[in-house]
């Protein structure tokens, strides 16, 4: 997709540059760009207690919310590659986007600690085997979206990004 007005060159699937090497040619000549910009809209945050053997450790926790990041798509090298000269401009780390824009509210799951034959099992292993049993909890989450707030966080996040693109390429 380019920008009305805006003249558009084929590209093969492995770009302009790689793909199409008498358009680079010619771009460079003529002094001009073909730029492709690329951004991805997360959505979630997660938070975990650590890493490391589960040996090591009694427990561990994982946790997720509704919050907006603004990242490279994957794949890729940056949110803005040009063609002819090949340069790259890219994000040090995700950009948060503050807002409020959804809710994620657990809607189901298992935990074998809920679970009565699991439970069972543990205590067998306990007593007949001198095993400890491994307690684990597996939670499913709904994401429910206010679409017009959406919208505009990612529209926010998305501008703020395009004016630190432009700056670095200034």
């Amino acid at each position: 997709m380019v920008p009305t007005g805006t003249k558009a060159v084929s590209r093969g699937f492995i770009g302009i540059g790689a793909g199409n090497i008498g358009k680079r040619i010619d771009f460079s000549k003529t002094n001009m760009e073909g730029v492709s910009v690329g951004m991805a809209i997360n959505l979630a945050a997660q938070e975990s207690s650590g890493t490391g053997s589960s040996i090591f450790k009694r427990g561990s926790s994982a946790n997720a919310s509704a919050a907006m990041e603004i990242v490279p798509p994957p794949k890729t090298l940056g949110v803005l590659q040009t063609h002819a000269r090949s340069e790259v401009v890219g994000l040090a780390a995700a950009m948060p986007v503050p807002g409020q824009f959804a809710t994620l509210r657990e809607s189901g799951g298992y935990d074998t600690a809920k679970d009565p034959a699991m439970v069972a099992l543990n205590i067998v292993g306990r007593l007949a085997l001198g095993v400890a049993g491994n307690n684990s909890k597996k939670v499913e989450m709904t994401l429910e979206v206010d679409e017009a707030a959406l919208q505009q966080q990612a529209l926010k996040g998305i501008t703020a990004v395009n004016a630190g693109v432009a700056a670095a390429l200034q």
